[in-house]
């Protein structure tokens, strides 16, 4: 049996369990997540309906940027979205494709699962208008529980997208010297990264100066702010590589950077060795959040609301690092480690890197910091290239 067709058997079961005739899935990274389809931002919306016992049918658009792999888990039916193509807009073309795969299945009278914040509204009145005594309930949960611990070959997958962010971290290191701006080191990023992987990749760039920054506003997009000698830049640099993403963050500077600034690097790199000694299997995520948290404060500076979160299919997910969350780790969850430090007239710095959880504790999926990122590209490639 294929990884999908275990992906897709297990949340059968999930469905059947809660007592449900079927599900509609509808968030695009839960279908990512079943089918393996990528989607491209311009492309309408796709739906994967499942049902106990029934091959699952997704419903995408007729016209694709990104097409749509070819698979025996599932069957494919195409709607029309393109304007002028045919009668009606490609919304309710869809709804019509939906209500068609759930006739097939003679649902009626039923109870079925949707992911109640995402599934557009329409839909379920159209899906009620159209088919007698329906009723829905919320599924949302049961994928983002399926999701949290990831198979070898999600590992494998998000080691990959943790190289090519470190592929954009050398451009940004590369890209920054004194009168160049936030927008030009992140577009120089992303041209690496586009070009290591050979298409456009769908990708977060947080490049701001650290004195723009603060525990209040931790970052933001970036702009044509100019880093002059002695500025500093957080480099916050997440790529989606084949549906999953990596995350990183870095700290560069025109030069040397100031002394607080310094001072604040130091710690974050002693957190990042306590967070990745401390992080293993039935620590609770408040844990690992304090041990970082309380380097942090103890050496003068302010944190951010969490120290890390869990990635996948989607970029910030569960177990989030913060005081509140009592969720336990487990083996084979991928979370980031992100201390961040703060300090009022300096402004504010984080360190980032991906974190496999294994059964003996934790391991650097790719470590791109400046000292680590030659050596771990040769031996990385070495071991797929064999040179």
């Amino acid at each position: 049996m294929t990884e999908l067709a275990c992906r897709i058997q297990r949340f059968q079961d999930m469905v059947q369990d809660r007592g449900l005739t079927c599900a509609i899935v509808s968030v695009p990274h839960d279908v990512t997540y079943l089918t393996g389809y990528r989607s491209y931002w311009e492309d309408g919306p796709a739906m994967l309906a499942m049902a106990p016992g029934e091959k699952p049918i997704v419903v995408i658009p007729s016209a694709l940027l990104c097409p749509f792999p070819s698979l025996d888990e599932v069957d494919v039916r195409p709607y029309e979205n393109y304007p002028g193509q045919s009668e009606g807009s490609g919304y309710l073309n869809l709804a019509r494709q939906v209500v068609d795969v759930l006739r097939r299945w003679r649902v009626r009278g039923a109870m079925i699962g949707v992911e109640i914040e995402h599934v557009p509204h329409f839909l379920i009145e159209f899906l009620q208008l159209k088919i007698a005594d329906l009723e829905v309930a919320d599924i949302t949960s049961l994928l983002q529980e399926q999701r949290l611990v990831k198979s070898n070959a999600e590992v494998d997958a998000l080691c990959e997208s943790a190289r090519v962010a470190s592929v954009g971290q050398e451009a940004a290191r590369c890209a920054l010297v004194e009168g160049r701006s936030e927008i030009e080191v992140a577009a120089d990023a992303r041209r690496a990264m586009e070009v290591e992987v050979g298409e456009i990749v769908e990708v977060s760039l947080d490049v701001v100066c650290a004195a723009r920054t603060s525990v209040d506003s931790i970052g933001g997009l970036p702009s044509g702010n100019v880093c002059g000698k002695g500025g500093v830049l957080v480099c916050d640099i997440a790529p989606r590589v084949d549906g999953y993403w990596g995350d990183s963050c870095s700290v560069l500077s025109v030069g040397d950077p100031p002394a607080g600034i310094c001072d604040m690097h130091g710690v974050l790199r002693e957190a990042m060795v306590l967070g990745l000694e401390a992080a293993s299997p039935g620590v609770l995520a408040s844990e690992l959040d304090g041990v970082i948290r309380d380097h942090v404060r103890h050496a003068g500076f302010e944190c951010y609301q969490h120290s890390g979160h869990g990635l996948g299919v989607t970029k910030f997910e569960r177990p989030v690092l913060s005081p509140a969350n009592y969720e336990p780790l487990r083996k084979n969850m991928v979370i980031t480690l992100e201390p961040a430090a703060f300090c009022e007239g300096v402004g504010g710095i984080r360190l980032e890197q991906m974190v496999h959880i294994t059964d003996s504790g934790a391991r650097l999926l790719f470590d791109h910091s400046p000292e680590n990122a030659d050596s771990a590209f040769r031996a990385l490639k070495s071991a797929f290239t064999g040179e």
